[in-house]
C-alpha cells in the first residue's frame, strides 16, 4: 500500500505565497490565491500550530487541493490511511503571556485555554491549552479547534435577552463589555477560518450585530457569517463605525467612544438597499459586511420580458468599478453577472449573489410602479423611428 505523504509546511511554501497582510490574533495570514484570479486577496493561510504544516482557506471556494498544485506543493494523498502517529507539540516562541481566555460551552463548562503572548518586536501568536492544565500548548485530547464553542457561548445562555456582538477577537469582546457592558462573541479560529453553523446555533432566535475588523478579511468573514446566521439569528445587522484601517471594536473603544456614540453607529447603520431615480435610470445603494455596494442602471430600456440596462457597480471600500449591459430580467444573464463580480473582486460569488439581488429587485419594482401615463415616444434621429423613455421629474 503507498504511503501517504504528509501535508507541505508553512516554511518551505512561505516564500512562494503572495501575502498582503497579516498575521492577524490568531496567525492567519491574507493572501492571493495562486488557483484563481484574485486581485483583492481571498486566500487564509496560516502555519499548523502543532504540526507546522500549511493550512489555507480560499474564501471564494478553491480547493485545498488546486490551491498547493498552483503552488507547486503535492496535496497528501487520501486514499491511504493515515498512520497513527502523534503529531509534536509545538513549543512557544517566548514572549509574555499577557491574556488567557477561557471557552466554555453553553451550559458552562470550560472546554479550552486560549492563551495570548505578547514579543519583543510588538508581535503576538496564541496557542491553545487544557483547561485541567494550563501549562499544556494543545488542545485536549480529542478536541479540534473546529468543535469549540463561541467564546462567551454561556453568557449568551446567561443574558438571553441581550443583543449580541459578534467581533472577530477576544480582545475585542471583552473591551466592549468592560466599556459598554456589551455582550460579544466571536469564533475561536479568527477570520480565516470556516465557518461552522453548529457554533452559532447559541444564537438561534437573537438580535446579532456583526462588527467586522476594518480590513477585507474581516469584511469577508462577516459577508459568510452574516449569511450563516440568515435562518439562526432573528435579525442581523452590521455595523462600521470609524477606526483606522485594521482597526476593530477594540480600537474604537481605545478612541474614547461612549455609549450613546455607539448606539447612534447602530441606528445609522444602513439596513437596508436605497433606491434613487436619477435621469434616464437609477442609482442604488446596498450594504454589505459594514461596506456598501452602489449600483448605477442607466439608458434602461423596458421590453415585454426585458429590462435592459448599462450597469456601473462600484463596492466603497475599493473605489473599483465594474461595467456591464444587462437584461435584469434574464436568470442565466444575472448568473453570468454575478460570477464576472466575484471574479473581478476576488470575493465570494455567493455573496455578490445576495448584493446583486437586491440591487435587481429595487430596479424592479421601481420599473413596476411607473405610471403609463409618464411615458412619452422620443424621436430617436439616427434611424427616424421612436423609442419610448419614461420623463423624470
Amino acid at each position: 500500500m503507498p504511503r501517504r505523504k504528509s501535508a507541505p509546511l508553512f516554511s518551505d511554501i512561505e516564500d512562494k505565497l503572495e501575502i498582503a497582510s497579516g498575521p492577524d490574533e490568531d496567525g492567519w495570514y491574507n493572501a492571493h490565491c495562486p488557483a484563481h484570479s484574485d486581485e483583492h486577496p481571498s486566500l487564509g493561510v496560516k502555519e499548523d500550530a502543532d504540526t507546522g504544516e500549511l493550512v489555507v482557506n480560499c474564501r471564494t471556494g478553491c480547493t485545498r487541493a488546486s490551491i498547493l498544485t498552483a503552488l507547486g506543493a503535492e496535496a497528501p494523498r487520501t486514499d491511504a490511511p493515515k498512520r497513527k502517529t502523534k503529531a509534536p507539540t509545538k513549543r512557544p516562541r517566548g514572549g509574555k503571556l499577557v491574556e488567557v481566555y477561557e471557552y466554555r460551552t453553553p451550559e458552562g463548562v470550560p472546554v479550552a485555554l486560549k492563551k495570548r503572548y505578547a514579543l519583543p518586536d510588538g508581535g503576538k501568536y496564541f496557542t491553545w491549552a487544557d483547561p485541567q492544565n494550563a501549562e499544556t500548548n494543545e488542545l485536549p485530547s480529542g478536541v479540534k479547534e473546529k468543535d469549540l464553542p463561541l467564546y462567551n457561548a454561556d453568557k449568551v445562555r446567561e443574558r438571553r435577552e441581550a443583543t449580541v456582538f459578534l467581533v472577530e477577537g477576544e480582545k475585542a469582546t471583552n473591551a466592549l463589555e468592560a466599556a459598554y457592558g456589551a455582550l460579544g462573541v466571536c469564533l475561536p479560529g479568527g477570520a480565516a477560518a470556516k465557518i461552522q453553523p453548529e457554533q452559532l446555533e447559541v444564537l438561534h432566535g437573537r438580535k446579532v450585530i456583526l462588527w467586522p475588523d476594518n480590513d477585507e478579511p474581516g469584511r469577508s468573514l462577516m459577508r459568510g457569517l452574516e449569511g450563516a446566521l440568515k435562518d439562526i439569528a432573528e435579525e442581523t445587522l452590521t455595523i462600521s463605525p470609524n477606526v483606522l484601517p485594521r482597526g476593530d471594536a477594540f480600537d474604537y473603544v481605545q478612541d474614547k467612544h461612549t455609549a450613546k456614540e455607539l448606539k447612534a453607529e447602530i441606528e445609522n447603520a444602513p439596513k437596508r438597499p436605497v433606491l434613487v431615480e436619477v435621469l434616464d435610470g437609477y442609482e442604488v445603494t446596498v450594504p454589505d459586511a459594514g461596506d456598501t455596494v452602489r449600483f448605477s442602471f442607466l439608458n434602461t430600456e423596458s421590453k415585454p420580458g426585458k429590462i435592459d440596462a448599462d450597469i456601473l457597480v462600484v463596492r466603497t471600500s475599493t473605489g473599483i468599478p465594474y461595467s456591464t449591459r444587462q437584461n435584469l430580467q434574464s436568470s442565466s444573464s444575472r448568473e453570468g453577472f454575478v460570477r464576472q463580480l466575484g471574479r473581478h473582486y476576488g470575493e465570494d460569488a455567493q455573496a455578490w449573489s445576495r448584493i446583486v439581488d437586491a440591487a435587481y429587485r429595487e430596479v424592479q419594482a421601481a420599473q413596476r410602479e411607473k405610471d403609463p401615463s409618464e411615458w412619452v415616444f422620443a424621436p430617436v434621429p439616427a434611424s427616424g423611428t421612436y423609442l419610448v423613455k419614461p420623463i423624470v421629474a
